[in-house]
C-alpha cells in the first residue's frame, strides 16, 4: 500500500471543522495538508481531542481542541476515529486487490476446453488429468476400506453390548 498523507486517515468531520478555521496570527485559512499532529490530551474537563496545524504563510503552530468546540465525548471521538481508520484500511486493501494482476491467468478458451473435458470425462480421467497417479488412487481406496471396517466393528460392538430390554425377559 502507498503511504498516504497524514490527513487521509482523519475523519471527514475533523477535516470539515478545520476548513472553517484560520490562523490567529495572519488570518490565512487552514489547509488539511498542514496538519502535523492529532492526539488526546488531559484537560480541565477530563480529556480532549486535539489537532495541531502549522500555518502555510507564517509558520505559526496552533492546537484545536475539538472536545470543547463540539458537544462530543472522548469515547465517541475515539470510536469514530477507529471506525474511520478501519473503513480507510478496507478501501486501501480493496485498491490493492483490485490492482493485483496475476501472471498465470487462464484464457476464456482454456476455461471452455476444461469445462467440455469435465462434461465428457470419467472420474478416473479427471483424476489422471489433475495429476493423481494410480498408486495414489490405490492408497485412497485402502484408507477408505480401513475406515469402513472400523465403522462396521463399532456397529457390531454396539449391538453386542446392548442391554436386554424387558420384552426379552418375558420371552425367556
Amino acid at each position: 500500500m502507498n503511504e498516504q498523507e497524514f490527513h487521509y486517515w482523519l475523519p471527514q468531520w475533523i477535516l470539515s471543522q478545520i476548513k472553517k478555521k484560520s490562523c490567529t496570527q495572519c488570518g490565512i485559512p487552514y489547509n488539511k495538508e498542514y496538519l502535523i499532529s492529532c492526539g488526546i490530551k488531559k484537560t480541565e474537563e477530563g480529556a480532549g481531542l486535539f489537532v495541531e496545524h502549522v500555518c502555510a504563510k507564517c509558520d505559526h503552530s496552533e492546537r484545536i481542541n475539538f472536545s470543547t468546540e463540539l458537544d462530543i465525548t472522548l469515547r465517541d471521538v475515539c470510536h469514530m476515529m477507529l471506525k474511520e481508520y478501519q473503513s480507510k484500511q478496507q478501501i486501501e486493501m480493496s485498491k490493492h486487490i483490485r490492482n493485483y494482476t496475476s501472471t498465470s491467468k487462464m484464457t476464456a478458451s482454456e476455461v471452455n476446453d476444461f469445462l467440455k473435458f469435465l462434461e465428457t470425462s470419467t472420474h478416473e480421467e479427471f483424476m489422471k488429468h489433475i495429476g493423481c497417479t494410480i498408486e495414489e488412487k490405490k492408497k485412497v481406496k485402502e484408507v477408505k476400506k480401513k475406515k469402513a471396517k472400523k465403522k462396521a466393528k463399532k456397529k457390531t460392538r454396539k449391538r453386542v453390548n446392548k442391554p436386554k430390554d424387558s420384552s426379552d425377559k418375558k420371552q425367556e
